[in-house]
């Protein structure tokens, strides 16, 4: 379904005709949020791919709710980053970056991005006290990773994770929620109308209903990842 229809959708089945298109595309996106958080399926993965160039040592992008693993290529090789805490891999490259030797990148950890008091016009990345980058846009929505050593050459880097569902603004908007499964997209709009107007027998109701519909999703995802995969013999004697 486009937005639209989920507008016609909404409207018949809450029997709300006095909310502007504006109002109902609150609920539905508030509902698709609250779906992308209640179980993993399929469609909640998501990738990040971005060029980096000789030097950089920093990502930031958006939406992502959990950083799975990072992979980084080159023209000849893909690899995957070990991650550590962010105090670890400052302690084990504690220079300035203009001191430290560019090379494959090894580990990532995830930064900081928000400052107090908050700078609404951008983010501040942190190598070490006395050395930072200043990214112009504001931290709201936004997460991030840095790298070590920075990069020796043109690389791509690969985030994987867990993502939200892109938000549905105009009439024609589809989404992955909206196409696949619009019935609990619905579902969950409502539950997000019943929340605001404090109707705690109704969002019981609709919690327990998409609940019902929604376990089964995670185990059609959690048998499909598990399919044709076994155990590794172990053969040492």
């Amino acid at each position: 379904m486009e937005l639209s229809e989920l507008h016609d959708e909404f409207e018949f089945l809450s029997g709300r005709t006095d909310l502007s298109d504006t109002r109902m595309s609150f609920f539905i996106n508030s509902g698709q949020r609250y779906l992308d958080r209640l179980d993993t399926i399929k469609h909640s993965f998501g990738k990040i791919m971005r060029t980096v160039n000789i030097g950089d040592w920093y990502l930031t992008f958006q939406e992502c709710r959990v950083i799975k693993e990072v992979y980084v290529s080159s023209a000849t090789e893909r690899w995957l980053l070990t991650k550590k805490e962010l105090g670890e891999l400052m302690l084990e490259y504690p220079e300035p970056i203009a001191d430290i030797d560019t090379g494959d990148p090894l580990y990532y950890a995830t930064p900081i991005l928000r400052s107090v008091p908050q700078d609404l016009t951008s983010i501040t990345l942190s190598k070490f006290v006395g050395e930072v980058v200043q990214v112009d846009h504001e931290h709201f929505g936004y997460s991030g990773i840095v790298w070590m050593p920075p990069a020796s050459e043109t690389l791509v880097v690969e985030i994987q994770g867990l993502f939200y569902t892109e938000k549905l603004t105009n009439d024609g908007d589809q989404s992955s929620w909206s196409v696949s499964y619009p019935d609990l997209l619905i579902m969950a709009a409502l539950r997000a109308i019943e929340i605001f107007y404090r109707n705690t027998e109704g969002v019981k109701d609709w919690t327990g209903a998409i609940a019902s519909e929604i376990v089964t999703l995670g185990m059609d995802f959690v048998d499909e990842e598990s399919t044709g995969i076994t155990e590794m013999e172990d053969t040492t004697w």
